[in-house]
Order: structure tokens, then sequence, then C-alpha cells
């Protein structure tokens, strides 16, 4: 037990630094530049510097993340591509509350913020990240932004240019804010001037985003604003080839807010919608809810 605890601490200070550790520095020297070891503090120089977030989780235990620090990490094209984000080092077991709010559930996984905190793109644990890989998402990220920044002059200076604000929108969505993106996609869909190829992708950017952002408020504990959000999915789009799939992630969170007469309306439209193994989930969940009302 003794030599598990001292090799532990070995490891902390040989990849991460004794200021990463509970307790510690907001701050360490780590690769010869400054990370940060709250995200708050990353967050912070990141609005002044005007920069993008590397976010790096990891455990002193993953013989994954040593692996991704040696052979991605000190890789030369990846240390000349540090210096142009703000690096912030977590350690998952510390900086749960952090880990949680971003779905991070094991590591090592990466993610990329804005200045404000939002997310731009993520690399999952599942997956080893090679220095090609790392490095091909740090530079789509860095012109991700670049084009964003020119869209958002683009329509500063031309409010009727509608593909910029296509554009903009299925930017949004590409990174996760589906909340940004549903009012751009709405008022294309309802401007005339923008043409019917627009609004016919504004519409289908549109039910995309409802149904993403609907599944993620119910994941993250929002029932309520999950279930209005995907009410409003199927009352605009009640065709769609993928309503089935909202009935069915709709009627799950009416289950989870304790709405099960509202479940069981939803679920009676999926049975009739439905054929083979789809129709068959229906009328087994369909079946234990009449049994508990």
């Amino acid at each position: 037990m003794k030599h598990t605890k001292i090799y532990a601490i070995w490891l902390a200070f040989l990849f991460i630094g004794p200021g990463a550790l509970p307790g510690s520095a907001k701050k360490i020297e780590q690769l010869g530049m400054t990370w940060y070891t709250k995200l708050e503090e990353g967050l912070a120089v990141a609005q002044k510097e005007k920069k993008p977030i590397f976010v790096d989780f990891w455990d002193i235990h993953s013989t994954a993340y040593k692996q991704q620090f040696e052979e991605t990490y000190k890789d030369t094209r990846i240390m000349a591509m540090f210096p142009k984000f703000v690096l912030v080092t977590l350690n998952i077991l510390v900086e749960n509350e952090t880990a949680n709010r971003f779905r991070v559930r094991q590591v090592p996984e990466i993610l990329f913020l804005n200045p404000e905190g939002k997310e731009l793109g993520r690399h999952r644990a599942s997956q080893h990240v090679t220095p090609e890989m790392l490095l091909e998402r740090m530079e789509s990220v860095l012109g991700d932004l670049e084009a964003f920044e020119k869209l958002k002059q683009q329509i500063k200076d031309e409010p009727t240019n509608y593909k910029a604000m296509l554009k903009m929108a299925q930017t949004l969505e590409r990174w996760l804010q589906e909340e940004e993106a549903i009012p751009l996609y709405e008022k294309l869909s309802h401007t005339e001037e923008a043409g019917q190829e627009i609004r016919d992708l504004a519409n289908e950017g549109l039910f995309r985003s409802l149904l993403a952002y609907g599944n993620r408020l119910g994941l993250h504990g929002d029932t309520e604003t999950a279930i209005e959000t995907l009410r409003k999915a199927l009352e605009l789009f009640p065709q769609h080839e993928r309503t089935n799939e909202v009935l069915f992630i709709l009627g799950q969170y009416l289950i989870d807010a304790g709405k099960k007469d509202e479940a069981i309306k939803v679920f009676e439209q999926l049975k009739a919608n439905s054929k083979g193994e789809d129709r068959k989930k229906a009328e087994t969940i369909l079946s234990a809810l009449k049994k508990t009302q």
C-alpha cells in the first residue's frame, strides 16, 4: 500500500507537476508553458487574450493518459500549437463538478471551449489521440473560430446576408450550442427573402437542434424544459421522418417527470406510427405504464 501511494504521487509530479495536486496553486508550469488547474482561471485569461481553451482531463491512475502525454503532448507539432490556446489541466477526481458539467466520465478526455466557456468540440477517452489527430482538431478549432468571427462581421455589415446567417447557425449547431442556433434557424425559416433552399436547410437544422437540445436538457436533469423543447419539435414538424425518435425520447422524459397519463398518450401515438420492433417497444412500455396507473 505504501509503495502504491508513493508511485501515485510520483506520477502526479511527473506528468502534471506539484501545482496540480489538491489544495495547490491555480496554475503550474508544464512542458515549458503555463497550465491552469481551475477552469475559472483559464476562462478569465481566455477572455482577456481572446483565445480558445484547451481543457485536459486526467487521472494519475490512467495509463492511457500517460501515453497521451508522452506520445502526443510532447510532439513538436503539438508543442507549437499549444501557445495558441489557454491551457487548462484538470484532475477528474478533484474537479468532479466541472467534469460532470461537461459530461466527462473517464480520462483522458480533451475539451475545446471558446473564451465564454462554450464547447467547440472534444476528443473522447474511447479513442487514443495521435499527434496527427490532435493537430487536425486544434487547427480545425482555430479555423472555425476565425471563420465564425468573419461571419459575425458579415452579418453586422449585411443584415440580409442569409447565407452567412445559415452558416453561423450551422456552426453553432456543430459546436453543440443549439440554444443559440435555434433562433437563427427559426428566423431564416420564416424569411421569404432568404429563398426556398435556405429556408428548407434552416427548417432541417431547426428540427435537428430542437431534438438534440431537448435530449441534452433531459440528460442534464432539466426535464421540464426538455419536454417543452421536444413538444415544440413535434408541433413544428409533425410529419418528419424522425418523428418517432422524438416521440420516444419525449415519452421517456414524461415518465421521468411523473406525467404518466401524458406519457401514455405519447406512446400510443408512437405505437400507431410504428411497425416491427419499434411497435413492440411501444407496446411493452404502454403495458408497464398502464399497470402502474
